[in-house]
């Protein structure tokens, strides 16, 4: 829900999609350029206005999400874009007009997608995200 790609009240099912969130003090605002609501939006506004309908999907269908430090996602981060390739190497969809994310680091897009038992990066789930954004009263 809320998504600019979005059709009518459908869900957007991505293979993987890119938020920021930024944290200070005990705020939690989500930057999304995808998203049709404000931005930046709150987190727990945002959370559960775009996964409206997560109590509907079958329990493998729910959103996993992953969290990277920034300093991270500058130094670790690259992604080459093989994923939107096509086994004989043609592009499946046109790539985006701006370079690929390079570095030199270890944390491929290949990586952070892992949401098995053996990924070195916590997987969470919409419930366990929504109490990390909880606000203490």
């Amino acid at each position: 829900m809320f998504q600019k790609s979005g059709v009518d009240e459908l869900p957007v099912w991505w293979d993987y999609h890119v938020i920021l969130m930024v944290s200070k003090a005990e705020q939690h605002l989500i930057y999304d350029f995808d998203s049709s609501l404000p931005f930046p939006t709150e987190a727990r506004h945002y959370l559960t206005n775009t996964f409206q309908k997560v109590s509907e999907m079958k329990i493998e269908e729910h959103p996993l999400f992953k969290i990277i430090e920034g300093q991270d996602y500058v130094q670790q981060f690259h992604s080459d874009r093989s994923h939107m390739k096509s086994e004989i190497g043609k592009w499946i969809f046109e790539p985006p007009t701006w370079p690929v994310v390079s570095s030199n680091g270890t944390l491929g897009l290949s990586t952070l997608m892992d949401f098995s038992n053996a990924s070195q990066q916590r997987s969470y789930r919409l419930e366990q995200l929504l109490q990390l954004v909880q606000v203490p009263k």
